[in-house]
């Protein structure tokens, strides 16, 4: 399991796009091992490993402040998570 921290902060303008709100999930995630080699379902059953009051909101409005966790299953000991969110071709990636 990789437990990930996020402060998230979203500006006012946030107000004025077509979908008002973003979405961090474990569904936006995919993971790789030390070789590079994807890894294979990285939610399975994380879900079900936290209290709903310690994980991100679903949904994070205009102008708002939040922390929270996601939880990745991997078995990998070493490698990368990437977040690419809605199936972006470009996103954020860290080492673990």
């Amino acid at each position: 399991m990789r437990e990930l921290h996020l402060n998230v902060e979203t500006t006012p303008e946030l107000a004025d796009d077509d979908f008002p709100w973003i979405s961090f999930t474990q569904y936006d995630w995919q993971a790789y091992d030390a070789d590079g080699k994807r890894l294979n379902d990285p939610v399975g059953n994380a879900w079900s490993c936290l209290d709903s009051g310690e994980m991100l909101p679903s949904q994070i409005g205009p102008g708002q402040s939040v922390s929270g966790w996601i939880v990745l299953d991997v078995a990998a000991t070493e490698g990368i998570v990437v977040l690419a969110m809605g199936g972006s071709p470009t996103g954020w990636e860290w080492s673990y």
